[in-house]
Formats: C-alpha cells, structure tokens, sequence
C-alpha cells in the first residue's frame, strides 16, 4: 500500500514540488524579468523532482494547461514563453514514461499501466468516504467559508484546479500485474492535497484579523489542527503498535 511514512522518494519528491509549485506559481505565471534564467531554473527544478518520482507531473502538467490557456484568453502575444514552460513542465515527464510504462530496468516483468477507473482505488480504500472527508475536510472548509472568488484566493484556486487533476490520475489509472497492491497512483492525490493544504492555509492565514473573515479563518485553523492532532496519533499508532514498514 502506498504509505508515506516509508516512502524515500515521495519525501524527497515533497521539497522538490513544493518549491516547483511556488516557482510556477509566484514566478513562472508573472513572467519575471530575468525569463530565460527563470525558465532554466525552472526546468532544472521539474527535471529533478521527475526524476525523483515522476506522479507530481501527472497532474501538474494538466493543471498548468489549464492555468496557462486562462491566462493566455487576456494575453496571446505570451504563447511563445508559456510554450517554452510547457517544455519544461512536459519533457522531464516524457523520459521518464518508458520507465513507468515497463520499459526500462527497474520495473517488475508483467507490470504496465492503464485506464481502470477507480479499480485500483477500491483495491486499496476500505472506507472512501471516510478517506475522502478525513483528506479534504480543512479544504472545504475554506473553499466554503473564506470562498474562491477574491484575488488573494488566486494560489488557492490553481491549487484546487491541481487537486482535481489529481483525483482524476488516482481514480483512472491502475498498475497491472504484481505491482497493483503498491498504489503507486495515489501519490499524485497526496501530492495536491498536500499543496491545497499548503496554499489553503497561506489563504486563511492572510485573512486573519479581518472582522468575519477573520473568526471564518480561525474556524478554518481549528480544522487544520484536528487533522494535525489524527495525523499525530496515526503516526503514532503505527510507531508503536503495528510498525514503520506497515
């Protein structure tokens, strides 16, 4: 089953996308001065967390189509540049299809991909609505209490737009063969509920103190830390009755 806790490539993917993320999203999308420096870094930065587990890219890649092609509705003459960030999203992801589809040397003979929606989510969830309100509970809290609309909800709403994306990868495509059970699909949906987290609370955070929005934003944190405080206990029900490999 596909458990973070023992997972070194999806902790190290973890740093590699959430700084992917912030480029693109802080940098990338407002076109900085220095293009050509910021669009190498930027390629340098999506290789490496490819190469470190490609799933981030499965639905990145979606998302920032979607993002780019919104942006590009007010702005044609920017198609060259999102075109070259469109390589540096794509061709990282591209090497590294071969491998995932069987063809390289570190798959197990039998193994492939393809379009099963949600077999490979059922073989693996034994509650899925419990699993999806415990995993979203916070994110709808503040998509419904702070809303979407407002511009300082822009990061927020491109996260949700990558969590969709997400979700997607995880109840479409499956693994055959002996490694179905690995789940490997689901770490797409833990890396966008991860960054709908992330930027859901930068949200919230910059409401704070605003009469009503602040109190909503508070009730929004009171969530955030009651998934903390099962996240805690989880780890430490696995720490000390089942252990780490579990």
């Amino acid at each position: 089953a596909p458990n973070v806790v023992h997972n070194p490539t999806y902790l190290l993917m973890v740093p590699l996308m959430t700084f992917m993320w912030w480029l693109f999203t802080r940098r990338v999308l407002d076109r900085s001065d220095n293009r050509w420096l910021l669009l190498l870094i930027f390629a340098g930065v999506s290789a490496v967390t490819a190469f470190a587990k490609p799933s981030f890219h499965l639905a990145f890649g979606a998302a920032a189509c979607v993002i780019v092609l919104a942006r590009l509705r007010k702005d044609l003459s920017s198609i060259p540049y999102f075109a070259r960030v469109g390589l540096a999203i794509v061709l990282p992801v591209a090497l590294q299809m071969p491998m995932l589809a069987g063809a390289g040397p570190t798959q197990w003979e039998g193994t492939s991909f393809s379009l099963r929606p949600f077999y490979g989510f059922n073989q693996i969830v034994g509650d899925p609505l419990g699993a999806v309100f415990s995993s979203l509970l916070f994110i709808g809290f503040v998509t419904v209490l702070l809303g979407i609309r407002r511009p300082e909800a822009r990061n927020f709403r491109f996260s949700l737009i990558l969590l969709f994306f997400s979700a997607l990868v995880l109840l479409l495509f499956a693994e055959d063969g002996p490694r179905v059970m690995h789940g490997n699909f689901f770490w797409t949906i833990y890396a966008g509920v991860l960054l709908a987290f992330v930027e859901g609370a930068a949200y919230a955070l910059g409401r704070l103190g605003r009469g009503p929005d602040g109190r909503r934003a508070w009730a929004c944190f009171a969530i955030l830390g009651l998934h903390a405080a099962f996240g805690a206990y989880y780890l430490l029900y696995v720490a000390m009755f089942v252990g780490p490999m579990a």
